[in-house]
């Protein structure tokens, strides 16, 4: 039987670990079933609309799956979350909910913003979707009700929010504790001091999001016709999840300071395993600046699999299944 990659991590672990790892999905191998023959303790996990781990709470699963609610909650919790409001995108359920976030609400909030002094531009985003799907930068009130608009396809509910340019980095934590952390990168140009920018993206091997660059080339002062020095590097696009094609830029060792903070929030917020995307211009050495973009009740591990660090993810498979599966 096939598995996906993600369950197929887990039936390794639960080989070395002495563990029956059952299918329960004949047709595409998404649901499995964990059963320890000592203790006959057992769990589901699964892939796709199945959590990917066990010991994650439901409650609080269905809230870091729903951004409106994590957003709303974060600061209530002495957390950062990226400024910006959210806007229902149809018509469904709105005898159900109080008014101010309609389409209609959602222009008059693009049109102030964009009406201010040098206004930043504004990520738009869908509320459910992972792995930077359908995520835009709209520069105008125009653009950004255009972008919001066309999310009504794929979701409900509509993000605007304040680009944020700082360096990004992943948390994998399990139980309070911080598993590993990894900065991940930005695809970007490399200046040669002769060549201008506009042959540079020409010839660039990754994904350039034009409306990225054409905000970043403005805020720096330059033209596509301007030459970046020797060894001088501009990003250009604003995502960096590795599920998008973004870098891997090595592990960090968190500090205490960076640990306690996790613990705090596992306290507030006591999800068994969960993914944190965050910004930080401290580069996680300021725990105060950290700006919580995503909580991920189901972070994959696979991405890192493939790039060789198995010690790692076999390391976070057993916090996992520790005192889920007495050996």
């Amino acid at each position: 039987m096939k598995h996906p990659p993600s369950l197929d991590i887990l039936r390794a672990v639960c080989a070395r670990r002495g563990l029956i790892f059952e299918n329960k999905d004949p047709f595409s191998g998404y649901l499995v079933r964990v059963v320890c023959p000592r203790t006959k303790a057992a769990f589901f996990v699964g892939s796709g609309s199945v959590p990917a781990y066990p010991g994650n709470d439901a409650v609080l699963t269905a809230i870091a799956n729903d951004k409106a609610f994590t957003y709303a909650l974060l600061p209530q919790l002495g957390l950062r979350a990226p400024a910006g409001e959210y806007f229902f995108l149809r018509d469904e359920f709105a005898d159900q909910r109080p008014k101010g976030r309609e389409l209609i609400d959602a222009g008059a909030f693009f049109a102030r913003h964009f009406e201010s002094a040098n206004p930043p531009p504004l990520v738009i985003k869908p509320n459910r979707l992972s792995h930077a799907r359908s995520v835009t930068l709209a520069r105008g009130a125009e653009e950004a009700m255009a972008d919001l608009r066309a999310l009504a396809a794929v979701d409900l509910i509509g993000h605007a929010q304040r680009l944020i340019d700082d360096p990004e980095f992943r948390l994998f934590i399990v139980k309070g504790e911080i598993i590993f952390a990894y900065a991940k990168g930005r695809p970007q140009i490399k200046g040669d001091g002769g060549t201008s920018i506009a042959a540079l993206l020409t010839k660039a091997e990754r994904r350039v999001n034009s409306r990225y660059v054409e905000v970043r080339l403005r805020s720096e002062g330059l033209t596509p016709q301007s030459i970046l020095d020797a060894g001088r590097v501009m990003p250009v696009d604003f995502i960096a999840n590795l599920s998008a094609r973004g870098d891997f830029l090595g592990f960090i060792e968190p500090g205490e300071n960076l640990r306690a903070w996790a613990r705090r929030l596992h306290h507030a917020l006591p999800l068994h395993v969960m993914g944190l995307d965050v910004f930080s211009a401290s580069r996680l050495a300021e725990p105060g600046d950290l700006i919580i973009t995503d909580i991920n009740a189901s972070p994959a591990l696979v991405t890192l699999q493939a790039l060789g660090h198995e010690a790692i993810v076999a390391e976070a498979w057993d916090r996992i299944l520790d005192g889920l599966s007495p050996e």
